[in-house]
């Protein structure tokens, strides 16, 4: 049987590969995981812990955890194969917006030693 493949974030940033045998989503089925969020094409399981923060940023939601989380990618209710390559792929086609700042000079800023010889 054909296993998919899904990631998870743990709370220090690292992301690892896991795989499934479901193709069909049911949260019975990742029974590490409390609770869970729909997106258009993701699935986040999470659960919650106290005094925890997730550093995982999310280019499809400003949502943020307090535990390792894992994403499923989903179409409908199939769970669709998602590696870190097709990951770092896709959000590497992320368009940002340029930073439009510009400084005229740098007059106003008095340069001076921190130490005096």
């Amino acid at each position: 049987m054909k296993t998919l493949a899904f990631l998870v974030f743990d709370k220090n940033g690292e992301i690892s590969q896991k795989s499934t045998i479901h193709h069909l989503f049911d949260p019975c089925y990742f029974q590490d995981y409390k609770h869970y969020k729909r997106y258009d094409d993701y699935i986040i399981l999470y659960n919650v812990e106290p005094n925890c923060k997730n550093l995982t940023v999310f280019y499809f939601t400003e949502d943020k955890y307090n535990s390792a989380v894992a994403l499923l990618k989903v179409n409908n209710n199939n769970i669709k194969n998602l590696t870190y390559k097709m990951y770092a792929k896709h959000i590497s086609k992320i368009k940002y917006e340029p930073n439009n700042y510009y400084s005229e000079s740098d007059s106003g800023i008095d340069d001076i030693s921190p130490f005096v010889y």
